[in-house]
């Protein structure tokens, strides 16, 4: 009886304190449209899934040229929800030239176990140019040539993009980085671009770059005009842009040395005007040892370079001084050949050893002669 009063209470005592354990979601990066190889043109929507479980996190879309880029532009500005085969965002293609391009979702886990994990859509081929029908030939009747009107080309408006997409009706902002992951010791290099989407003309613009975190501006090697505030932000007082114009600001930065390896550093683009009170861009970049460049380099065979001597200038001759001097032709140098004093005393020593050990035999043979005739 004790004993089953005992089990009973461990029972009770473990229903009460028991929680059920919520199922963790693994992390999901996925875009389900467009798809490898597909052709587009416009403003096209992503559509994809994005889940990372619990925790604080970010996904963000991008794409660079050919089918293995070396460096990416931002579509949509980083954003942190759960999405499940719905719309990423909205990609432009109308900003950029036709060609093969390659789409990056990168989600990235902040906090503890920070990390992040990425997938990418290949050949995708943007195409915007009107196409050319080619008629088939058949045989008409002849008849007299009329007179054709020629048709005005009608402008295509710019498409409009709403504000809840990380864009503005107005303008139009992108950003690039140079390198991504960026090795240790190198520098970075921003390329951000403004476009006018709009049909009025935008005045007043102002960029302003944040840079990112353990960094310093190098203005020297930047768009001239560039302002730095000697904290953390460079900013620029751009002309007008005209419906449809567009302008370029590239930004240098290196990392202080005290940067850590394997951070996710992050450079923000901002942009105000007459028209639009802010618009912003966020570009990430991994800051790494780059380990596989050290092996590349280390495979490869180190040749030291040879040094060579320096031509010294010539004094430079007027005509006159140099009518008056004289023309020097080239003269053969005999050979000759040094032999060293040593070799030749060492030579002398030798044939005088060999010398007197002929003329030592030449005696003893005479001597044996000469006493065999004395003996008869």
């Amino acid at each position: 009886m004790k004993r089953f009063l005992i089990y009973t209470c461990l029972i009770a005592l473990s229903l009460a304190f028991w929680q059920p354990v919520a199922a963790e979601t693994d992390p999901q990066a996925e875009i389900h449209s467009p798809t490898e190889g597909a052709e587009l043109g416009g403003l096209v929507s992503i559509l994809g899934t994005v889940a990372m479980g619990e925790g604080s996190f970010s996904y963000s879309l991008s794409f660079g040229q050919g089918l293995e880029p070396n460096h990416w532009i931002t579509i949509s500005e980083p954003r942190q929800e759960q999405i499940t085969a719905g719309r990423l965002a909205y990609w432009d293609t109308t900003r950029i030239p036709d060609g093969v391009y390659t789409l990056r979702l990168r989600v990235i886990q902040h906090g503890n176990g920070a990390g992040y994990i990425e997938t990418f859509v290949p050949g995708i081929r943007v195409s915007n140019a009107p196409r050319t029908l080619t008629p088939v030939a058949t045989a008409l009747p002849s008849a007299t040539p009329t007179a054709t009107a020629t048709p005005t080309a009608t402008a295509t408006p710019w498409p409009t993009l709403s504000l809840d997409d990380g864009a503005s009706p107005m303008l139009y902002l992108t950003m690039s980085t140079r390198s991504d992951p960026l090795c240790e010791g190198e520098q970075q290099r921003f390329g951000i671009w403004i476009s006018n989407i709009s049909m009025v003309t935008v005045t007043n613009i102002v960029l302003t770059d944040v840079l990112p975190l353990d960094s310093a501006p190098l203005m020297a090697q930047s768009t001239p005009g560039g302002t730095f505030d000697g904290d953390i932000s460079v900013y620029w007082e751009l002309d007008d842009l005209g419906p449809g114009q567009a302008t370029k600001v590239e930004l240098q930065v290196e990392l202080k040395p005290w940067a850590e390896l394997g951070t996710m550093f992050e450079n923000t683009a901002r942009v105000s005007s007459d028209q639009l009170p802010y618009l912003s861009r966020t570009e990430s970049f991994l800051y790494t040892a780059c380990p596989w460049l050290q092996e590349t380099m280390a495979a490869q065979p180190f040749v030291m370079p040879t040094a060579r001597a320096t031509a010294t200038p010539s004094p430079t001759l007027t005509d006159a001084q140099a009518a008056l001097r004289p023309t020097l032709l080239p003269t053969p140098t005999p050979i000759t050949f040094a032999i060293p004093e040593e070799s030749v005393e060492r030579t002398f020593d030798i044939l005088t050893i060999v010398i007197a050990v002929a003329l030592g035999l030449l005696t003893i043979v005479a001597a044996v002669l000469v006493y065999r005739q004395t003996r008869r």
